[in-house]
Formats: C-alpha cells, structure tokens, sequence
C-alpha cells in the first residue's frame, strides 16, 4: 500500500512542478520537461522497487521502444 501511495504522491508533485514551471517561466519550458522520458525513469524505478533488478534491467531496454511509440504517436 506504502508504495501505490509513493506512486500517486510523485506523479503528483511531477504535475504540480510541470504547472509551476508554465506559470512562472514559460509554457514551452514546461512542454518540453514533460516531452522528455521523465515519466520513463519513474516507471523503471517502481519496476525495479517491485520486481527487483535483473528485471529491470532487461526490461529498461524495451522501454526505449515505448518512447519511441509515444513519440510516434
């Protein structure tokens, strides 16, 4: 349960700090923070938490080929 809550909480405060760096810098800014692979990082982050680290490693492989279908997408 502790970790489904760290999953809401930094997914969160990622939003609250995308909306800050709009408002108070600039939106281009901001697009470009949330176009990057950040939400990537923390994806592999719980994987590893959760199903260890040799998973996650071969799992931080493929997730490349998930940006890249975002992108394309």
């Amino acid at each position: 349960m502790t970790i489904l809550l760290l999953k809401i909480d930094l997914s969160f405060f990622f939003a609250v700090f995308l909306v800050w760096v709009a408002e108070w810098k600039s939106a281009r800014i901001s697009g470009m923070i949330s176009s990057l692979p950040n939400i990537s990082l923390i994806i592999m982050l719980f994987i590893g938490v959760e199903q260890g680290v040799e998973f996650s490693k071969k799992a931080s492989v493929y997730s490349i080929y998930g940006v890249l279908a975002n992108l394309v997408l």
